[in-house]
């Protein structure tokens, strides 16, 4: 299910996906494949202390996006304020542009 979604000149730049609860990070993974191109590459994947950032790239996202790069912020989300376990993934944030590494949750 996509929530949030935030056209800038009348592209997506940023759009937010409800995982089921539990969602293992693999399975994740899998579901941001399934939203960009197959010619999609893996410029970084980085763990933090809060969530994950997954970095990635592929000359047709220029065309839809108007960048090259996308970053997907993997974390889980609750109002009960349960910490981050990569076996616990329920929200994917995709944001035009690269994350650095230093980027928290």
């Amino acid at each position: 299910q996509f929530v949030e979604v935030m056209p800038v000149d009348g592209r997506v730049t940023q759009y937010v996906e409800v995982l089921r609860i539990g969602t293992s990070l693999a399975d994740a993974k899998e579901a941001v494949l399934l939203n960009l191109p197959s010619t999609i590459r893996t410029v970084s994947f980085i763990v933090t202390a809060s969530c994950a950032f997954w970095n990635l790239t592929s000359p047709d996202l220029k065309t839809a996006t108007g960048s090259p790069s996308v970053m997907v912020e993997m974390a889980h989300d609750d109002s009960l304020g349960t910490s981050w376990q990569p076996g616990g993934v329920n929200t994917l944030t995709f944001n035009t542009g690269r994350a650095r590494s230093s980027n928290t949750c």
